[in-house]
């Protein structure tokens, strides 16, 4: 979801589009916690992004779809991604 913002000087930004508020106005989406964590060789810190389901609590019990990219050229990271909110709609919690 590309938006256009402007900065200038110190001041904050502020957006210039907002091009799928119409399309999005009444969407929910899965919150996205990034948490990093040893590799099993104990030599890298590897980062990761959990895509929570909707509804998800302290309690409740989800799948979860393990998405390994291919790396060095296909790392995922901050960025918005469709296919983990359709996922975490339908009750899917997503690890990349």
């Amino acid at each position: 979801m590309a938006e256009l913002y402007v900065k200038t000087g110190g001041g904050a930004s502020r957006n210039l589009t907002d091009l799928n508020a119409e399309v999005l106005k009444e969407k929910q989406f899965g919150e996205v916690e990034s948490f990093t964590f040893v590799s099993n060789d104990n030599r890298f810190e590897v980062e990761a992004f959990l895509t929570k389901p909707l509804g998800m609590s302290a309690s409740s019990r989800h799948p979860l779809i393990v998405n390994i990219h291919g790396g060095p050229h296909g790392q995922n990271g901050p960025s918005f991604n469709f296919k983990n909110q359709v996922y975490a709609a339908r009750g899917w919690a997503t690890l990349m």
